[in-house]
């Protein structure tokens, strides 16, 4: 079965401050569905004085060779650099390379197998 996107979203980051933040608080900020549409990110946070700021996509389409598909619209991704367009911004897209419940289920460790892309 499909893993959803928001189901990657909240493991992801809840994985990532885990890993990097250990007994210091940092708040995740996710937007609803209208808001993401309106805004092109699905969340962001403050870290150390950066806004970091997150498009995750879960992939629908595993290729023959077991690679994933991602698709990210041209105007996304024109809408993330305009964020990324101040040094005090950091603005990726995530591509989870897992997709469906087997998959999570051999490869819990979301962190350690997803792509951070950086579209400055």
């Amino acid at each position: 079965m499909r893993v959803s996107e928001k189901t990657l979203e909240i493991n992801i980051c809840a994985q990532a401050y885990a890993a990097t933040l250990p007994g210091q608080r940092l708040v995740w900020f996710g937007l609803t569905q209208k808001q993401e549409a309106a805004a092109g990110f699905d969340v962001c946070a403050k870290l150390g004085g950066r806004l970091l700021i997150i498009q995750f996509k879960a992939s629908a389409h595993t290729l023959k060779s077991g690679v994933r598909k991602f698709h990210a619209p041209h105007y996304q991704l024109e809408n993330l650099r305009n964020y990324a367009g101040s040094k005090i911004k950091s603005v990726f897209y995530a591509f989870p390379l897992v997709g469906t419940t087997l998959e999570l289920a051999r490869t819990p460790d979301l962190l350690s197998n997803t792509v951070l892309l950086d579209v400055a």
